[in-house]
């Protein structure tokens, strides 16, 4: 048997996931769980690598040539973009919960609040401090926003995330 020397990489999300199935009742699908994700492993990793790819271009971009109003650009589409997501997503969860799996109307809300959470004023909050951020800032030093840098700085956020997203989706295939 050959030991290797190489470090072994361990999955981030396991180590939040395995606490949450921790709570779940003893039985099939708590099993089922815990082994499967004990067995990919690998693929949570993969996963985890991914975002944080995605989330090291984002802050090199906030970061570029000190740049601060660039870093406020990137950190404003981000915000868009991240309200706009859990926006649209909130009310799927709210119809899967009710239709698919069988919660009654009455629950629902309680079942979807760590979406709610997030659709509610903390995303908002976020956008609206951004949009703030950029306009204090242009006000501060002077100067104004050029449209054609600030949409090159919003496009290339967007194509990156349509990127990750695809891969993503492709797992899926």
């Amino acid at each position: 048997m050959t030991v290797s020397n190489l470090p072994t990489v361990h999955s981030q999300l396991l180590s939040v996931i395995e606490p949450v199935l921790q709570e779940m009742p003893a039985g099939v699908l708590k099993q089922a769980l815990w082994d499967e994700f004990r067995n990919q492993e690998a693929a949570l990793v993969d996963i985890e690598e991914a975002f944080q790819a995605f989330k090291d271009w984002t802050d090199t971009r906030r970061l570029r040539d000190r740049d601060l109003l660039q870093g406020l650009l990137t950190t404003l589409v981000h915000e868009v973009y991240t309200h706009g997501e859990v926006e649209y997503i909130h009310p799927l969860y709210t119809r899967w919960f009710e239709r698919d799996m069988g919660v009654p109307p009455e629950q629902v809300r309680k079942t979807v609040a760590w979406v709610t959470v997030h659709t509610g004023g903390t995303e908002s909050n976020h956008f609206a401090h951004a949009v703030e951020a950029v306009e204090v800032f242009v006000k501060a030093m002077g100067i104004a926003v050029d449209r054609a840098t600030a949409r090159e700085v919003f496009a290339q956020y967007l194509q990156r995330k349509a990127e990750v997203m695809r891969d993503c989706a492709a797992c899926l295939i």
